[in-house]
């Protein structure tokens, strides 16, 4: 047998341990943190050999639990680690790295990390990015207003702020004056930043299976609003763009382009890019699987599950891609805003609502907008309707609902 450990803190129910290939062949172990242990579904863990309980999702975590299970491990050619946390991608390519085990090392993933070593591979093929500038936190209060003024005639303003190595539009806002960067600089942790561009336009994002060479799968779907916007009051939500759409096949195209220019390894990618009149602008991408509810969705839309397919990727099984068509569903998370909620209001659709969580109260008061978009939405809304034009009208009421009435 051999051994696998899972890092993964979302979207735990998308891996199916079940089936019979993974339990001839294989032993589970998974790592996940205190807060997220409820996401693994109680089904999935009578598959599991063993599972652990972090704290922080440091480095030193992962190893001392890793370490120490592959002690009694003869060859550690039997051993694979899974990572389909953003956050956790460098730890699992650095455990890989240090203690030998085959998959993506540091020098592999860096590049899908580090947003400004992101940016210089592309830059370096001739593919547009937002203008930006790299920051040390560590700078001197004395020079922050110096800084804010080059990054003005450098990239503009407003401005996006941003960790090199963030995730979730966690620590990022949109700079509009020099108050607001000095309060940003006195509030975040020590590391670097990067001052970018703001680029205003439709976003979208094309989620990405590629093996041996070439994209197995690909699909494209646009944002209701680029994310940071949902920590400001507007719903975020995806749908698939239509093969019929004039920008379909060029998106595609773009993505394809994209990842060679990083010379992508096997695995799954979810690029994110915004479409200024008719200028593509890269903004940034991850070698791993979609968040948010989209891998759910590609799963009802294709038969598609991005996360099995990452598993039977590492483990070196047979992928089985075979697409199914099961149009269309959509995704929303309606937003979140300071006030004292009196009614709850969704307005009138014309898809069948096939899930909905609310997550506010009547009487609750709500004293700021969200610090980043993760567990910030008010409502959640997965929508299915087989006739797109019919979804795509839903998709837009949605993007200007405003679900709480406050008084």
């Amino acid at each position: 047998m051999k051994t696998c450990f899972i890092f993964a803190n979302k979207r735990c129910e998308l891996f199916d341990l079940s089936q019979d290939v993974y339990q001839k062949k294989f032993k589970f172990i998974w790592v996940i943190k205190e807060k997220d242990e409820k996401n693994i579904p109680k089904e999935t863990q009578k598959f599991l050999e063993k599972k652990y309980t972090i704290e922080l999702g440091e480095y030193v975590e992962y190893y001392n639990i890793v370490k120490n299970e592959i002690n009694s491990i003869t060859d550690i050619n039997d051993v694979r680690i899974v990572c389909t946390d953003e956050n956790s991608l460098l730890i699992a390519a650095k455990l890989r790295e240090e203690l030998g085990i085959k998959g993506a090392k540091i020098e592999d993933i860096n590049k899908f990390r580090d947003k400004d070593l992101m940016k210089k591979e592309l830059q370096a093929k001739g593919i547009r990015v937002p203008k930006y500038i790299k920051l040390n936190s560590s700078i001197q209060i004395a020079s922050i207003e110096k800084e804010f003024y080059n990054a003005v005639e450098y990239v503009g303003i407003p401005f996006i702020i941003k960790p090199i190595d963030g995730a979730s539009s966690v620590s990022t806002e949109l700079i509009k004056d020099l108050n607001q960067f000095v309060k940003f600089f006195k509030k975040i942790k020590r590391g670097e930043y990067l001052l970018e561009e703001f680029i205003s336009g439709r976003m979208f994002h094309c989620d990405t299976f590629f093996y041996n060479g070439k994209v197995q799968f690909s699909a494209v779907s646009e944002y209701t609003w680029p994310n940071l916007d949902h920590c400001e009051g507007k719903t975020l939500g995806s749908l698939l763009v239509s093969k019929t759409d004039k920008n379909h096949d060029r998106f595609i195209e773009y993505n394809k382009k994209v990842l060679e220019a990083y010379q992508a390894i096997n695995g799954a990618y979810h690029l994110e890019f915004i479409l200024k009149g008719d200028e593509i602008v890269f903004i940034e991408i991850g070698a791993r699987p979609v968040g948010a509810l989209t891998s759910n969705l590609l799963l009802k839309n294709f038969s598609i599950n991005l996360y099995d397919l990452t598993l039977r990727n590492e483990l070196e099984l047979e992928l089985n891609i075979k697409i199914q068509k099961d149009l269309y569903h959509s995704w929303y998370w309606l937003p979140r805003y300071p006030g004292k909620i009196k009614n709850i209001f969704l307005p009138n659709l014309q898809s069948e609502v096939i899930y909905k969580e609310i997550n506010v109260s009547e009487g609750e008061e709500i004293i700021e907008y969200p610090k980043s978009i993760v567990d910030a939405a008010s409502i959640v809304l997965i929508l299915k309707n087989h006739d797109y034009n019919k979804m795509q009208e839903d998709f837009n009421t949605l993007k200007y609902c405003k679900p709480l009435i406050m008084g």
